[in-house]
């Protein structure tokens, strides 16, 4: 069942959301704070966040930035009875999903949910072929069509999503290194630097002040 977090001060607006979208066959939570949706989205992924505009504690654009620091492909669906251009325009370049003026027809919204839950599909769709892809063809240069060759891909996509540490072991040659890029590639950590070290040309005492540095003055 697809996850929506509505996020209104107004108890009325709350429980008319809560009963439509619900009777739509949505799983619905409600909030009454723009901290409080913060917070619940950080413990919970939801496939859309529609937020009001107006709210005393921390407004809709606050919270629609504090969602996309938190989760970068979160739909957000902005809601308002004041709209502006600005507030429209300020709301989709922090990358706001769409924008609605109440009173609006709920129909509509839920057109517009089910659009955004569908681009999320399709995105996700596309990332996992294109990092199909990069493992198969791309810059890992890993190629291979025989069984084994399988299992050790299929190896690298299950643990590339956890967070914990991996143990390559292999002879020279075999590609050990090829394979811990296609690790780093698959996961959460991609956008960051991949740093290989050859440990073995390191001597032992200048190990540690290679890996972590060290302070002017610490050998003396």
């Amino acid at each position: 069942m697809s996850s929506v977090l509505v996020i209104d001060d107004k108890k009325s607006m709350r429980e008319m959301l809560t009963q439509t979208l619900g009777a739509e066959g949505f799983d619905v939570d409600s909030v009454s704070s723009g901290v409080k949706g913060v917070d619940i989205a950080r413990e919970k992924r939801f496939d859309v966040v529609i937020t009001d505009l107006k709210m005393p504690d921390m407004d809709g654009i606050q919270v629609l930035s504090k969602l996309k620091d938190n989760d970068p492909d979160a739909a957000v669906i902005m809601m308002t009875a004041y709209a502006t251009i600005e507030n429209a325009v300020e709301a989709m370049k922090l990358g706001a999903f769409d924008f609605i003026t109440k009173p609006f027809d709920t129909n509509h919204l839920t057109f517009l949910i089910n659009r955004a839950m569908e681009q999320r599909r399709l995105e996700a769709e596309n990332e996992l072929l294109k990092e199909e892809i990069d493992l198969a063809h791309g810059s890992h240069a890993i190629i291979g069509n025989n069984v084994r060759m399988h299992e050790v891909m299929r190896l690298v996509r299950k643990v590339a999503p956890s967070d914990t540490s991996a143990l390559l072991l292999g002879e020279s040659g075999t590609g050990k290194e090829l394979f811990a890029r296609a690790i780093h590639k698959l996961s959460e950590r991609k956008d960051k630097s991949f740093v290989p070290i050859n440990c073995a040309a390191i001597p032992r005492e200048l190990l540690e002040n290679e890996l972590f540095g060290s302070e002017r003055g610490a050998f003396t």
